[in-house]
């Protein structure tokens, strides 16, 4: 059975999204009751799976060091695409998360604000997110394609070519979601990086 919380004060999530004419697009994001999970409202027996995708948002980073813990205890791997709250903790403070993650993946303006390195360069950018993390490092460039290691070799991949562009919203998630899917099936680091891509790919044409 789901699990159901009620919340007498703080609303539902709610977005509203303004697309301009190519696509691109800008999210008004009220998160109301989702920020608010607390440790009693975790159905902690039942965190139980092969694989864990989390995108905590702005959910206590505490509770979200305890999910990680419970998860990797039982046998999980983990995958997160980390909120920008999470990001401006910075490296430091956030090492002992990226340490226990079996993929990460941010883009480029956001391994930027996380690591402190400058936008602009793109290798000691990549190398400073890929030191922080243990398992598989993901960044992801726009049109420019994406890159990933497993601390042990590297790999880029370009990017499909798209049909006109009719809304971005959700191909960042599509990407990760996908990556982490090619995995599962146990797909090479490349061929998860082409079938993420390609499900970006499919995202922004309608």
């Amino acid at each position: 059975t789901p699990l159901v919380i009620r919340d007498r004060k703080l609303g539902t999530a709610a977005s509203s999204i303004i697309l301009a004419p190519d696509g691109e697009r800008t999210i008004l994001v009220y998160r109301g009751a989702s920020e608010d999970l607390t440790r009693r409202e975790v159905p902690w027996p039942k965190l139980r799976a092969r694989w864990a995708y989390l995108t905590p948002g702005g959910i206590a980073y505490p509770l979200v060091l305890e999910l990680l813990k419970t998860l990797k205890a039982r046998g999980a791997k983990i995958a997160m695409n980390p909120s920008r709250e999470y990001l401006t903790l910075g490296a430091i403070r956030t090492k002992k998360l990226f340490g226990m993650l079996d993929v990460a993946i941010v883009n480029r303006e956001e391994a930027a604000l996380l690591t402190g390195t400058p936008y602009r360069d793109e290798r000691a950018l990549f190398r400073k997110f890929d030191e922080l993390v243990s398992g598989i490092a993901v960044m992801t460039d726009g049109p420019r394609g994406s890159a990933a290691s497993d601390g042990v070799r590297r790999y880029r991949a370009g990017i499909f070519k798209e049909r006109p562009r009719v809304d971005r919203t959700g191909a960042g998630d599509a990407f990760g979601g996908a990556f982490v899917a090619g995995l599962i099936r146990r797909k090479s680091i490349p061929d998860a990086l082409r079938i993420a891509a390609a499900n970006a790919a499919s995202v922004v044409e309608h």
